[in-house]
């Protein structure tokens, strides 16, 4: 089952919009970017280098441009490792992973516990959903970086609706759900 989703992902994948992510040429970049990433954490794993999409360019200029000219397949070296947990690790080091790590484990598993003790059906489904949201993200910026912007707000408002609905009312009025 999971291997037919994956491969209908793809299908659908190069069918529509986003057909460059399945191209090797992005892979080799991604790759390639996720090898300078790992350099630097290696070099820095406490403190890491710093936030910011110029930090990669600005320690691995020449590099990029190097590996551009004998990569004639990858078109463009992006300046950033299109993975969050690269991304986090190499801004603030091991320490902040772990950190956020320990977050998303968190909000994981306070949703399902609210899932798995819900009342209703309705308040069971929204909390499966929102669950299901959380691991599907998680997984998500394996290979992005965007847990900022809008796809982030709808997490955390996903997030924050789940404790809301699971916390009980004071002076015992329902939340309709």
């Amino acid at each position: 089952t999971i291997a037919a989703l994956l491969a209908l992902g793809v299908v659908l994948g190069q069918l529509g919009l986003h057909r460059e992510t399945f191209d090797s040429w992005t892979i080799k970049a991604r790759l390639t970017v996720w090898n300078l990433s790992i350099s630097d954490l290696l070099e820095h794993p406490i403190v890491g280098v710093g936030y910011g999409v110029p930090i990669l360019e600005k320690r691995h200029g020449q590099h990029i441009v190097e590996l551009e000219a004998v990569n004639p397949g990858i078109p463009d070296i992006p300046e950033k490792p299109h993975n969050w947990y690269l991304m986090v690790t190499t801004g603030t080091g091991l320490p902040g992973l772990a950190f956020f790590l320990w977050l998303l484990a968190k909000v994981g598993t306070s949703v399902y516990e609210e899932f798995t003790i819900a009342r209703t059906s309705s308040r069971r489904w929204l909390q499966m959903g929102i669950f299901l949201m959380v691991v599907g993200f998680s997984i998500r910026i394996f290979f992005d970086d965007s847990f900022g912007g809008s796809h982030s707000y709808l997490f955390w408002l996903l997030v924050g609706m789940s404790t809301v609905i699971s916390k009980p009312r004071a002076g015992g009025g329902k939340l309709v759900v």
